[in-house]
């Protein structure tokens, strides 16, 4: 998409890093490879779904050797044969021989179960939320599981803000983060590369790679949903502008607050009671788009709260 989120220098780790790991350097095969799965790799599903989720980054337990693991993930990614919007399940069919072990893939997941209610909720299709609820032999329900966020079945797409997982600190990053640029070389990054820096900088170039995919499949998107509304997520600073704000671009946004009832049907309103979950909506290139909470911190009936936010936005 021409534009390079990340370099390929390598950064080392200084003493003062809460992480103590001892990281190889990446070969210059391999940085290249990182630079391109920044760059080109944004989720699973098919392109034509007519909704895309949209989070913050994929959450994988990089330790006790996070290196290896992000050289198992690329690994895997290469070995699919690239791409923007990839397989799920045969991605991670590839993951766990790279890995040597099996279970990277797992339909309950409470991220992917809180996607799938909201999902039913919008009202375009239906989706058994957990494995408990798929029918049929055990057969179909193996082909249930491997059609979630495939390339055969148009339902729903699942992308990332930010290339690389989550390394479950908030110290400054770990050795197997190269060095940030812009294209104009005017950035100017601490060393190591801190979170704060990584997030404002990447969040910034992946948004506008992210308008160019929206653009390209508008005619069949009905909608998008961005879910990670706080500091660290669409709320991040890139500089004059939130990460959202950059992507909703010139349309004007509605920001309100809803509220769970149990009472009269376990409904949702704007009316103020207790557990307020703020909400942004907008249209971006045309495509009604939401951002929400992230689905496991949504309190109550979620498969209601996104019937409540369509009625209330009339898309």
């Amino acid at each position: 998409m021409g534009l390079d989120i990340l370099s390929k220098k390598g950064t080392q780790m200084s003493e003062s890093e809460m992480l103590e790991l001892e990281m190889s350097t990446f070969s210059s095969k391999e940085n290249d490879e990182l630079s391109s799965y920044c760059n080109e790799f944004f989720g699973y599903g098919h392109p034509e779904a007519p909704v895309w989720f949209i989070g913050i980054e994929e959450r994988d337990n990089l330790k006790p050797n996070p290196e290896a693991a992000l050289k198992a993930r690329i690994n895997a990614w290469v070995s699919y044969g690239r791409g923007d919007i990839i397989d799920c399940w045969k991605y991670h069919k590839i993951l766990d021989e790279e890995k040597g072990e099996p279970g990277s893939f797992y339909y309950n997941t409470p991220t992917w179960v809180g996607m799938r209610e909201f999902y039913n909720g919008l009202g375009y299709g239906f989706i058994p939320p957990r494995l408990s609820n798929i029918p049929g032999s055990e057969d179909e329900k193996r082909s249930e599981v491997e059609n979630w966020l495939s390339n055969r079945q148009h339902d729903v797409c699942s992308l990332e803000l930010f290339p690389l997982p989550k390394t479950r600190t908030d110290s400054p990053l770990s050795g197997y983060y190269p060095d940030l640029k812009s294209d104009d070389e005017r950035a100017v990054f601490s060393n190591p590369v801190t979170q704060t820096e990584y997030y404002r900088y990447v969040s910034s170039a992946r948004v506008q790679i992210l308008k160019e995919l929206i653009i390209q499949r508008r005619k069949t998107l009905k909608s998008i949903v961005l879910y990670g509304n706080t500091e660290k997520g669409w709320l991040v600073e890139t500089g004059e502008k939130k990460a959202f704000e950059l992507l909703f671009g010139d349309s004007k946004y509605v920001e309100t607050s809803f509220y769970y009832r149990k009472e009269n049907n376990k409904s949702w309103s704007e009316e103020p009671k207790k557990r307020p979950h703020k909400v942004f909506f907008s249209y971006v290139e045309g495509v009604p788009c939401l951002l929400i909470p992230h689905p496991t911190s949504i309190t109550g009936d979620t498969r209601n709260f996104a019937k409540a936010l369509r009625q209330t936005f009339e898309f």
